[in-house]
């Protein structure tokens, strides 16, 4: 994908046509050398937003998919993702955090992010909060996202110019 200079696979886009490449995909991609992610964001307003890390490194099947390594933040959405670093990522059989009633993600006791729950088409409902689709560091956990997308591509040292 051409975004900030090309190279990037998506992981996750989260709009009408979700897309998820899956764990296993992307543990053989980031196991094969150092990867960075960025995620990109817009609320219902069209307002754009960035997270960037320069780190992002994601277990085997056998050690539960945990997030080795999401580190070296930038941008301006916020960084939801610090709060992830060595859990392991929780699906409705596989429940791996201290909560049961959340959907799949790298849940750590409660969420500061929920890339892969339900959209909404529109912006709040505060009946589910939490089980939205959200940022947390860019709208609250009552405001579900317009779109999000999740990408992973091996590290460069230049920056990310837009």
């Amino acid at each position: 994908m051409d975004t900030r200079g090309g190279g990037w696979t998506y992981f996750l886009h989260n709009l009408v046509g979700e897309h998820w490449l899956g764990l296993e995909y992307l543990h053989q991609i980031t196991a094969s050398g150092d990867y960075e992610m960025l995620v990109k964001m817009a609320d219902w307003g069209n307002k754009i937003a960035y997270a960037h890390y320069k780190v992002f490194v994601v277990g085997s099947e056998n050690e539960g998919y945990v997030l080795k390594a999401v580190s070296g933040y930038s941008e301006d959405a916020g960084d939801s993702m610090y709060w992830y670093s060595g859990m392991k990522f929780t699906t409705q059989d596989k429940d791996h955090d201290m909560r049961n009633n959340n959907g799949a993600w790298w849940y750590n006791e409660c969420t500061r992010s929920n890339p892969t729950a339900m959209y909404l088409k529109k912006a709040r409902d505060s009946g589910i909060r939490w089980k939205i689709m959200y940022w947390g560091t860019f709208r609250d956990s009552d405001y579900s996202l317009n779109r999000m997308t999740m990408m992973v591509r091996p590290r460069r040292s230049k920056s990310l110019e837009v």
